[in-house]
Formats: C-alpha cells, sequence, structure tokens
C-alpha cells in the first residue's frame, strides 16, 4: 500500500481531529488563560476580584467541546 505525502496529511489530521473531539469529551475544561485558573488582583493590589473571562471558576471550555456542542444542537 503506497499512499502519497498529501494522502496520509490528510489521514493524520483526521486522526488528530477526532482525538482532539475525544479528549474535549473526556475532559471538556481548561484552565482560563486570563487568570491561569485562579482569581485575580484589582490594580490596587489589595483587593481579590472575579476574573472577567471565567467568572471566578478558572476554567473554561475547551473549543471542541464548543463544537460537540454545536454539532448536538444541529443534529436533525
Amino acid at each position: 500500500m503506497d499512499l502519497d505525502f498529501t494522502t496520509a496529511l490528510v489521514l493524520t489530521a483526521l486522526i488528530l481531529g477526532v482525538g482532539h473531539l475525544l479528549a474535549a469529551a473526556i475532559w471538556p475544561y481548561k484552565a482560563c488563560k486570563s487568570c491561569s485558573g485562579g482569581k485575580k488582583r484589582s490594580p490596587s493590589a489589595r483587593y481579590w476580584r472575579s476574573c472577567r473571562v471565567c467568572g471566578g471558576s478558572g476554567k473554561q471550555l475547551r473549543f471542541g467541546r464548543h463544537v460537540l456542542d454545536w454539532m448536538r444542537a444541529h443534529r436533525r
């Protein structure tokens, strides 16, 4: 079986994409990039405040999980 470069590239991308969606189904959350999974200090550094990106939970949905949720919502 002789595969050319383009076929191998497409198969690799397909396998990686399916693997990413599977990982997003198992582990739907990642650490928030803005606050690194924790709370943020205010500019005066005296008070703590919740992160405005994640709301203080420290978690964000992965891109693959957004795709899976979209696929579920638009399934016929």
